[in-house]
């Protein structure tokens, strides 16, 4: 009596493999929708690295040029007081050749210590530099930039400076 017990009948197994079936088709489904995401997110992550390299070495190529265009010479030594002028100064030797490249530089951030070493932009519209770098190519590390409501000329005893993404 007990072995009539442990069979099943026709009718069973053929419930039992539905059953079985289906389960095994959405393992199968999810398993293949988290391969999809997962080689998404590896996707996005890899691109991320790369602009993020790129962003870099662009940063450093800047920063030689700036170093290495034209040295710094003094003309005069006296001191100028610049609340005086009526018209901007000059730009400095350094910066021509990337002022030249881009005429939205307004400066140079440099923090000793640190890797912070970038051109400062400035632009009417503050949302154009958070993905766009110096040569105005999309980018989602974006530039540092100075506020569109500070001024440069006149000079402004404050600054805003925003920037994301640098290290």
């Amino acid at each position: 009596m007990a072995e009539k017990k442990n069979k099943k009948s026709p009718v069973n197994k053929k419930q039992d493999k539905k059953a079985t079936g289906g389960k095994e088709k959405l393992r199968r489904f999810i398993t293949l929708i988290s391969g999809v995401i997962g080689a998404a997110c590896l996707g996005y992550f890899v691109f991320y690295c790369i602009q993020a390299s790129n962003a870099t070495r662009q940063a450093k190529s800047l920063s030689e040029l700036k170093d290495t265009e034209s040295p710094v010479r003094v003309r005069n030594k006296a001191t100028v007081n610049l609340d005086l002028l009526e018209e901007p100064p000059e730009i400095l030797d350094e910066y021509q050749t990337l002022y030249v490249k881009n005429k939205s530089l307004a400066g140079w951030i440099r923090i000793p210590g640190t890797e912070i070493d970038y051109p400062v932009m400035q632009t009417r519209n503050n949302d154009y530099y958070l993905n766009h770098d110096f040569e105005q190519n999309e980018d989602n590390n974006g530039s540092i930039f100075i506020d569109a409501q500070c001024s440069i000329w006149p000079r402004s005893e404050n600054l805003l400076i925003y920037g994301h993404n640098m290290k």
